[in-house]
């Protein structure tokens, strides 16, 4: 109580000693907020933490210790924190916020729905300091594809997998073939054409174009039909494509399991998780203008986590780029998993983020 007491202002004295009917009131003020079941953090307006009752420790599993000081990132997802910075300006000058539904972090790293109340916090001469917000869960579950939805989402997924195994056997049983012959035919030509230089060298042209068809070929091929079909993993999928794609499009990559215990998820699950990565990295092969990209994985006893983080031109929100038919297709997968899914994009990079609850067993799985 003392910490709290200290955070808010008011000073610690004797029950029995004589206070200033402010000091009397800001005391009973620190009491009720402490005891409140309600989380509530008070935060200067630049999103430094300057109070956190107990309500918030139970809501959000940091100790005040451990958050006071630090900036509200700490509990507010990353592509919800312009939001939270365009409503502490609103209560800056003077403007109503009221209640919101939201999302915050806890420290384990789930996504809480929460319903969020944000006000002004109000110094000696009247003018706001910093923002209160006081925060509780949703009593609605998060939400989930309605049945019907999740039925036909299902067939759909299932038949755009099919379609690209058949147009993946396609082209490897037709144009790699016809391709094969193509370079085997300028190769021998090649042989034939002897000293002709000038005829040599066209031939050396079409030869290398020819091998550059062919790896394009190879890499849609793999694209089309991952290699989950062959039996691997998602990680060793991942470990067989990603280096492909890096080539493929000149673009750094870079893989991290900083913890993957335990065994796989369930084939289906993986094989839409897969697809949801596959479709970022197309994202970033297209639009993004990126250098790098890395993709991180990560299993805990609560989640299974996916990131996929680039260093490109991001896409501001409303500009068409985060409407687009790939990124409605990974929330289709992710909401069909029963997993959140987070987009963060700016003028530094994009950040995707795929969290899904474990145990596996709770989804609902996507035949691949």
């Amino acid at each position: 109580m003392d910490k709290s007491r200290r955070r808010l202002g008011v000073s610690s004295r004797p029950a029995d000693a004589p206070d200033h009917p402010s000091e009397t009131a800001r005391a009973w003020l620190a009491a009720l907020l402490d005891s409140a079941d309600d989380a509530m953090v008070g935060s200067t307006f630049d999103g430094r933490i300057v109070s956190w009752n107990r309500g918030a420790e139970r809501l959000f599993g940091h100790a005040a210790a451990a958050v006071v000081g630090r900036s509200v990132a700490v509990i507010v997802p990353g592509d919800l924190r312009q939001e939270f910075a365009r409503q502490r300006g609103a209560l800056a000058r003077g403007e109503a916020v009221g209640r919101v539904a939201t999302g915050r972090l806890a420290s384990d790293g789930r996504r809480l729905r929460v319903s969020s109340t944000l006000s002004a916090i109000n110094g000696a001469e009247g003018s706001p300091i910093g923002v209160l917000e006081v925060a509780r869960l949703e009593d609605a579950q998060p939400p989930r594809v309605e049945p019907q939805r999740a039925e036909l989402l299902t067939r759909l997924f299932y038949a755009q997998d099919n379609e690209r195994r058949r147009i993946a056997r396609d082209l490897h049983d037709q144009m790699g073939q016809q391709l094969t012959a193509l370079r085997l035919a300028l190769a021998v030509l090649m042989d034939q054409s002897g000293a002709q230089s000038a005829v040599r060298h066209q031939l050396e042209t079409l030869l290398a174009l020819a091998q550059q068809l062919d790896d394009d070929v190879s890499f849609r091929v793999s694209e089309l039909r991952p290699l989950l079909d062959d039996g691997y993993g998602l990680l060793g999928a991942l470990q067989q494509f990603l280096p492909k794609w890096s080539r493929h499009f000149g673009i750094g990559v870079e893989l991290h399991t900083p913890r993957m215990p335990g065994a796989s998820l369930l084939p289906a699950i993986e094989a839409q998780i897969f697809r949801i990565i596959q479709e970022a990295l197309n994202n970033v092969a297209k639009h993004a203008r990126a250098r790098h990209v890395e993709v991180a994985l990560e299993r805990t006893a609560s989640h299974f986590m996916v990131a996929i983080d680039d260093d490109g031109v991001g896409f501001a929100s409303g500009d068409g780029s985060s409407d687009g038919y790939g990124l409605v297709g990974m929330r289709e997968r992710a909401l069909l998993l029963g997993a959140d899914f987070e987009i963060d994009s700016s003028d530094g990079g994009t950040s995707v983020v795929l969290r899904y609850p474990m145990p596996a067993a709770t989804a609902k799985a996507v035949q691949p």
